[in-house]
């Protein structure tokens, strides 16, 4: 099973666990095979957790080599902090500037990096 999984989350950059409440989905087999540099959320806050190795309170802490989580509690952190840097901008622009996914996406991307980054494929 944990080959299935690997195929199809392998090349992915940010890679979410939505599994029900005491799931786990990823196994640390799984994921200290995967390629480094990726991102992986998890919204679980029963354990077993959705991705091994993730706590609800990780913030963008390295949890396996340039494997980076964000648990439940610490996706709310940047999500909020992502939604005051667009609230902040929109009203800048006085409503002149539309502020989609993408946008957001660049601005969680600088949140959790601490600068601009280029995610290539």
């Amino acid at each position: 099973m944990d080959e299935k999984k690997f195929e199809i989350v392998k090349d992915a950059d940010i890679i979410w666990s939505l599994a029900a409440a005491g799931v786990q989905i990823l196994s640390e087999e799984l994921m200290s095979k995967l390629p480094k540099n990726k991102i992986v959320i998890d919204i679980n806050l029963v354990p077993p957790y959705g991705i091994e190795g993730i706590k609800p309170k990780h913030d963008n802490e390295e949890i396996y080599p340039r494997i980076f989580g964000i648990g439940a509690l610490g996706i709310g952190h940047l999500k909020s902090t992502t939604e005051g840097s667009i609230l902040r901008e929109a009203t800048k622009t006085k409503g002149k500037k539309i502020f989609d996914y993408n946008i957001a996406f660049e601005i969680a991307k600088e949140i959790l990096f601490g600068k601009k980054i280029v995610i290539s494929h």
